[in-house]
């Protein structure tokens, strides 16, 4: 995976006191409230919202827990519905940069679980990642070990500051 820097630097200092403020937020299944609670796509929804200065919250499908193990259809809706209120692009190489939402494998033992189940969005600190899943408040990760299935980049990142 090769690392590259968010231009201009100041949308890099953005998006870091952007998802500074979210961390810790806990995780509430189909809430989207920094702070308050949050789940791993209401999250993400969240902190773009945030960075695009929008008034109206985007409106993106909220999902059941484990959704994405047991309902395919509608985990790839949410990711439709994110990439529409935030237009992306599929990164087709091993670049990732600040900002780009990446869709991995569910984080559960059940290896028999082969579909796309956890939405991050990475941070300006070199390989790491803001996530929450149901054991976890809104904290970071390092995206070495998971298994990256899409990685978007949203294409108006350079107007966040």
């Amino acid at each position: 995976m090769i690392w590259q820097p968010l231009q201009p630097p100041e949308a890099e200092i953005a998006l870091d006191r952007v998802l500074r403020s979210w961390l810790g937020t806990p995780y509430i299944i189909g809430q989207r409230l920094r702070g308050v609670g949050a789940d791993c796509v209401q999250l993400v929804v969240g902190i773009l919202d945030q960075l695009e200065r929008r008034v109206v919250p985007s409106i993106v499908p909220r999902l059941p827990w484990n959704c994405a193990i047991h309902s395919v259809r509608a985990a790839f809706s949410t990711v439709r519905a994110i990439r529409t209120a935030f237009p992306s692009f599929v990164v087709r190489d091993d670049v990732v940069e600040p900002g780009d939402i990446l869709i991995t494998r569910p984080t559960t033992n059940n290896r028999s679980a082969p579909r796309p189940g956890h939405v991050l969005i990475v941070s300006p600190r070199k390989n790491i990642a803001l996530h929450t899943t149901c054991e976890t408040a809104a904290c970071w990760t390092s995206i070495h070990n998971l298994e990256i299935l899409r990685t978007y980049r949203p294409r108006n990142k350079h107007l966040w500051m």
